[in-house]
């Protein structure tokens, strides 16, 4: 009896001795919506049960902000905790509880368990104890926690759910990255608030919610936007390349791109629609979905509902078309004109002859059925582009309103850039990754200090870029506003189409003072008898002695004489009631896409040449887009 209780004590001293030497790997999570159990204090939790039991914590893995149910692409550390787990450097993880370790059901969780035991790896949590994956005991255990916590993560889902909703429909931002255009303002019942910026790091306190204001720096941005994919035949490719040019910061801080333009152009949020709900995600990703669900007038609108619905229809019939947009050529009628013998589109051929020195070049819109179809039988007629111009234009003057053509008017840019804001900021947020970041490098293991030092180098670089472009706007923004139109009238002047001349209204007198000779004088004194009043008189030319010419009484233009001896003159003047419209070609272009403008063309064999038939060519308007909103 006494050789088993020394025996028995000393297996006990062998499990402290193999206690004190374990190694393991603190694991700590937290999702975005848990408000009970913040990272620090799993921390501290954690690091207490280790020092209690002999345990050396030799590697921390942490996910903040992260959901233990669904995303698991998205808990980084947890895949390389998986991944660092064959090292042997550990052999257990240590967590505050096994819903911190996870909240998949036993089915989606058996691949990260699977890979820790087969690298010798249990699991251990400072609430429920050790689990050993290779006891029957601890499997079934482990499995009536995973389904409970499994579980809990769909109730709390669905109470956080119930909550966003109700929050959505009281016109409160649910969830969800802010869009671009706003601000974020925390606000609780007592009145008290707090802004801070789309991007800026804040945790709202308990009870708060949040309301978007609208970032009028960025509203701009995205109304140019519209306006532009709206109002001109661009592409999106185009539109990220004139942002970048002038240095207006992305939405993400990286720069602008198709996909960035995209996303701005079909979100709902910008016309006041709090849209959620659509996600794509399957079931078995996204449990507790939200029904699809829009409000409208639920949060500040940027843009006009019409601009908005009409940029959906261009993009819709771009998708249905197929069509590219034609920003290389100069023309607007790419795309409007068509053969009348074969119904195919005419292509847009610039063709040049002469000498370098007196090289001459003309457009022509040309059928190229003859040659890639030579079955259909027609052939490859032509006509210059400046004989189909004043055709098209006529059409638009006589059957489009005059407010439609001026809506293309080309303008010069306003000589204010609201970037600067944006910039500043932009500039504020790198620096604070840039000293964040020489933190670390200070901080780090020799293996990775390459790995920080890029990373430096590239925030540096990334500061500089954002300085220039703010050196640029500064530059800008000191020239004086005839440097800024003759800038832009410099660029733009070779692409100006005239879609409407200036119309003038009927002639109204106008008395205008005049300056008379001694003789005409005299001679309207005496034919008012010396008072003041009118006279209708004709000047004749002035002699070559200077003599002053003759004058007629009669005939010619009033003129009058008034109590203080001032002459005056009253002649009939032409005033414009209508400007003349000018668009760049790609604005034009635009507009004859929408208004659905067709030009057909015939032609006819004089002799060995093919020419235009005047008398058969059609030009019609099919309305489009805009369904006769101006007949």
């Amino acid at each position: 009896m006494r050789r088993k209780i020394e025996d028995d004590s000393k297996l006990v001293v062998m499990i402290h001795k193999k206690r004190v030497r374990m190694k393991a790997a603190a694991y700590y999570r937290m999702s975005s919506d848990d408000q009970t159990t913040s990272i620090p204090q799993q921390r501290r939790r954690v690091e207490a049960y280790a020092k209690e039991r002999g345990i050396t914590i030799v590697a921390q893995f942490v996910d903040d902000g992260k959901s233990g149910s669904k995303d698991q692409e998205k808990r980084v550390a947890f895949q390389r905790m998986l991944a660092d787990s064959a090292n042997g450097d550990w052999q257990l993880v240590l967590c505050l509880n096994t819903s911190r370790f996870g909240r998949l059901d036993t089915i989606d969780g058996a691949y990260g368990k699977q890979t820790l035991r087969n690298n010798g790896v249990h699991l251990e949590s400072v609430e429920e104890g050790r689990i050993d994956w290779n006891l029957a005991e601890d499997r079934m255990k482990e499995f009536f926690l995973a389904e409970a916590n499994h579980k809990r993560s769909r109730e709390i889902s669905r109470d956080s759910l119930r909550g966003r909703n109700d929050k959505a429909k009281a016109g409160k931002w649910p969830y969800g990255e802010v869009p671009y255009g706003y601000d974020r303002n925390y606000c609780d019942e007592n009145g008290n608030s707090h802004l801070v910026g789309r991007q800026d790091v804040f945790r709202k306190p308990r009870n708060w919610h949040l309301e978007l204001v609208v970032n009028e720096t960025e509203a701009r941005v995205v109304r140019r936007i519209f306006n532009e994919f709206d109002t001109k035949d661009t592409s999106f490719r185009a539109i990220a390349g004139r942002l970048n040019e002038d240095g207006i910061p992305s939405p993400g801080g990286k720069g602008w791109n198709k996909d960035t333009v995209k996303a701005v152009l079909k979100n709902k949020n910008y016309i006041g629609t709090l849209s959620f709900g659509h996600c794509s995600r399957r079931k078995k990703e996204a449990f507790n979905r939200a029904t699809p669900t829009e409000i409208e007038d639920a949060i500040p609108a940027i843009v006009d509902k019409p601009t908005f619905h009409s940029v959906q229809q261009k993009l819709e019939r771009k998708k249905v078309n197929n069509s590219r947009p034609q920003s290389r050529s100069l023309s607007p009628l790419v795309g409007v004109v068509f053969c009348g013998h074969c119904g195919k589109r005419m292509e847009r051929k610039v063709r040049k002859w002469g000498r370098p020195e007196n090289r001459k070049e003309a457009a022509f819109f040309v059928c190229a059925t003859g040659i890639k179809q030579p079955n259909k039988g027609c052939r490859q007629w032509q006509v210059r582009e400046e004989v189909l111009m004043p055709y098209v234009l006529d059409t638009l003057r006589e059957s489009v309103d005059f407010e439609l053509l001026r809506a293309v008017q080309a303008m010069p840019p306003e000589n204010n850039r609201a970037d600067m804001e944006g910039l500043t900021k932009q500039i504020r947020q790198a620096e604070k990754r840039l000293d964040k970041a020489a933190g670390n490098f200070l901080a780090a293991s020799p293996d990775i200090l390459d790995t920080l030092d890029k990373k430096i180098r590239a925030i540096k670089q990334e500061i500089e870029d954002l300085q220039q472009r703010k050196r640029n706007i500064e530059i800008a923004e000191n020239q004086d506003h005839v440097s800024v139109f003759q800038s832009w009238w410099d660029q733009v002047k070779g692409r100006l189409v005239l879609l409407s001349e200036i119309t003038w209204g009927q002639a109204q007198s106008q008395r205008q003072p005049i300056l008379l000779t001694g003789s005409h004088r005299e001679a309207i004194e005496k034919h008012l008898n010396a008072k003041a009043g009118k006279v209708r008189a004709m000047f004749a030319p002035f002699t070559e002695d200077g003599g002053g010419g003759t004058m007629t009484i009669g005939e010619g233009n009033m003129v009058e004489i008034d109590n203080d001896g001032q002459a005056w003159e009253w002649c009939e003047v032409e005033f414009p009631v209508r400007p003349a419209v000018l668009a760049e070609a790609e604005a034009a272009r635009e507009l004859l896409h929408k208004l659905g403008v067709k030009l057909t063309l015939f032609f006819k064999t004089n002799g060995r040449n093919n020419e235009l038939d005047k008398g058969r060519l059609e030009a019609e308007i099919q309305w489009g887009d805009f369904g006769k909103p101006y007949q």
